[in-house]
Protein backbone atom coordinates (compact mmCIF):
# COMPACT_ATOMS: atom_id res chain seq x y z
CA UNK A 1 0.00 0.00 0.00
CA UNK A 2 2.75 2.47 0.93
CA UNK A 3 4.88 1.57 -2.07
CA UNK A 4 1.91 1.93 -4.41
CA UNK A 5 1.00 5.33 -2.97
CA UNK A 6 4.57 6.66 -3.15
CA UNK A 7 5.20 5.26 -6.62
CA UNK A 8 1.97 6.65 -8.06
CA UNK A 9 2.35 10.07 -6.47
CA UNK A 10 6.02 10.33 -7.47
CA UNK A 11 5.00 10.48 -11.12
CA UNK A 12 3.77 14.02 -10.51
CA UNK A 13 7.16 15.29 -9.32
CA UNK A 14 9.24 17.52 -11.56
CA UNK A 15 12.96 17.94 -10.81
CA UNK A 16 12.76 16.96 -7.14
CA UNK A 17 15.66 17.57 -4.76
CA UNK A 18 16.79 15.16 -2.07
CA UNK A 19 15.04 17.26 0.57
CA UNK A 20 11.81 17.44 -1.43
CA UNK A 21 11.83 13.67 -1.98
CA UNK A 22 12.37 13.06 1.71
CA UNK A 23 9.48 15.35 2.70
CA UNK A 24 7.29 13.95 -0.08
CA UNK A 25 7.75 10.33 1.02
CA UNK A 26 7.35 11.15 4.71
CA UNK A 27 4.13 13.11 4.06
CA UNK A 28 2.57 10.18 2.23
CA UNK A 29 3.57 7.75 4.99
CA UNK A 30 2.20 10.09 7.67
CA UNK A 31 -1.07 10.57 5.75
CA UNK A 32 -1.56 6.79 5.82
CA UNK A 33 -0.57 6.67 9.49
CA UNK A 34 -2.89 9.49 10.62
CA UNK A 35 -5.81 8.17 8.60
CA UNK A 36 -5.55 4.88 10.53
CA UNK A 37 -4.62 2.76 7.53
CA UNK A 38 -1.53 1.45 9.35
CA UNK A 39 -3.35 0.81 12.63
CA UNK A 40 -3.27 -2.97 12.43
CA UNK A 41 0.07 -3.30 10.67
CA UNK A 42 2.30 -3.73 13.75
CA UNK A 43 4.76 -1.27 12.20
CA UNK A 44 6.64 0.92 14.66
CA UNK A 45 7.77 4.46 13.89
CA UNK A 46 11.28 3.04 13.46
CA UNK A 47 9.95 0.72 10.75
CA UNK A 48 8.27 3.65 9.00
CA UNK A 49 11.55 5.55 9.13
CA UNK A 50 13.36 2.62 7.46
CA UNK A 51 10.63 2.43 4.81
CA UNK A 52 10.94 6.19 4.22
CA UNK A 53 14.70 5.97 3.69
CA UNK A 54 14.31 3.00 1.34
CA UNK A 55 11.67 4.72 -0.77
CA UNK A 56 13.70 7.92 -0.90
CA UNK A 57 16.82 6.08 -2.11
CA UNK A 58 14.87 4.38 -4.86
CA UNK A 59 13.25 7.63 -5.96
CA UNK A 60 16.62 9.41 -5.92
CA UNK A 61 17.88 6.83 -8.38
CA UNK A 62 14.74 7.10 -10.45
CA UNK A 63 15.00 10.89 -10.71
CA UNK A 64 18.76 10.94 -11.21
CA UNK A 65 19.53 13.53 -13.87
CA UNK A 66 21.35 12.49 -17.00
CA UNK A 67 24.43 14.20 -18.32
CA UNK A 68 23.64 16.14 -21.46
CA UNK A 69 26.24 15.35 -24.09
CA UNK A 70 27.36 17.94 -26.63
CA UNK A 71 26.11 17.50 -30.18
CA UNK A 72 28.82 16.64 -32.70
CA UNK A 73 28.81 17.40 -36.42
CA UNK A 74 30.29 14.06 -37.51
CA UNK A 75 27.77 11.27 -36.84
CA UNK A 76 30.43 8.52 -36.73
CA UNK A 77 32.48 10.45 -34.17
CA UNK A 78 29.33 11.13 -32.18
CA UNK A 79 28.57 7.45 -31.82
CA UNK A 80 32.08 6.65 -30.65
CA UNK A 81 32.39 9.56 -28.23
CA UNK A 82 28.89 9.23 -26.72
CA UNK A 83 29.28 5.61 -25.74
CA UNK A 84 28.88 5.34 -21.97
CA UNK A 85 31.99 4.71 -19.96
CA UNK A 86 32.27 1.52 -17.87
CA UNK A 87 31.59 3.65 -14.78
CA UNK A 88 28.40 5.06 -16.33
CA UNK A 89 27.29 1.54 -17.33
CA UNK A 90 27.86 0.30 -13.80
CA UNK A 91 25.90 3.22 -12.33
CA UNK A 92 23.01 2.68 -14.74
CA UNK A 93 22.84 -1.07 -14.00
CA UNK A 94 22.85 -0.31 -10.27
CA UNK A 95 20.07 2.28 -10.65
CA UNK A 96 17.99 -0.12 -12.73
CA UNK A 97 18.55 -2.91 -10.22
CA UNK A 98 17.38 -0.69 -7.34
CA UNK A 99 14.27 0.35 -9.23
CA UNK A 100 13.41 -3.25 -10.13
CA UNK A 101 13.94 -4.27 -6.50
CA UNK A 102 11.63 -1.44 -5.40
CA UNK A 103 8.94 -2.47 -7.84
CA UNK A 104 9.37 -6.14 -6.93
CA UNK A 105 9.08 -5.49 -3.19
CA UNK A 106 5.92 -3.40 -3.49
CA UNK A 107 3.67 -6.39 -2.90
CA UNK A 108 5.56 -7.53 0.17
CA UNK A 109 5.60 -4.10 1.79
CA UNK A 110 1.97 -3.49 0.91
CA UNK A 111 0.87 -6.85 2.25
CA UNK A 112 2.85 -6.37 5.46
CA UNK A 113 1.21 -3.01 5.97
CA UNK A 114 -2.32 -4.13 5.19
CA UNK A 115 -2.21 -7.36 7.19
Amino acid sequence: MLADAVEAASRTLKKPTEEKLDAFVWNIIMEKFHSGELGESNLAMRDLEIIRRSFRRVLEGYFHTRIEYPKLKDKGAATASLAPSPEENRHERRRQSRFEAFVGRRGRIGSAVSS
